[in-house]
């Protein structure tokens, strides 16, 4: 329970870095009223827990349930986890189409969760339930929810 909570506290100060460093930036502070209320934000996390349609319970059973023990059996979990990577940012890797918006950089952000959820499903006891946990946690703020649509027009002026 530490880690998710520790997880979701990481997923909130990365994001209230982020409104600090943008307001500092020249961008007007973000309104009370553009945070989504806790209720809203524990439901989207229910729903991307339980959904098979979503990504984290349709991913992690592969990823870190059966590829990453396979990959570890013989291999260091550093390179387990390089391999394992690359092998999920190429499986993102059609998300740079243009009407998905991902880009290149996102790949290796991608590369670099692949090695916190390593050390996760590792230092669990290969716990696949606390990767969905953490994973299901992402996507449950949106950084563009801390500031006004315009902030990014503001700073462009």
């Amino acid at each position: 329970m530490d880690l998710v909570r520790g997880r979701l506290g990481l997923a909130a100060a990365v994001h209230l870095i982020t409104v600090a460093l943008n307001v500092a930036l020249g961008a007007g502070a973000p309104l009370l009223a553009q945070f989504n209320p806790l209720s809203g934000i524990i439901v989207v996390f229910a729903l991307r827990l339980v959904s098979p349609l979503d990504v984290p319970l349709g991913e992690e059973p592969g990823w870190r349930g059966f590829a990453l023990p396979h990959l570890q059996a013989d291999r260091s979990p550093l390179l387990a986890t390089l391999i394992l990577g690359v092998l999920v940012a190429g499986w993102h890797a059609p998300l740079l189409l243009p009407q998905y918006g991902l880009r290149p950089l996102d790949l290796l952000v991608t590369v670099a969760v692949t090695f916190w959820y390593t050390w996760l499903f590792n230092h669990t006891g290969g716990s696949v339930l606390m990767t969905i946990v953490a994973h299901a946690t992402e996507g449950i703020i949106e950084p563009s929810e801390f500031w006004a649509a315009g902030a990014a027009a503001a700073q462009g002026a």
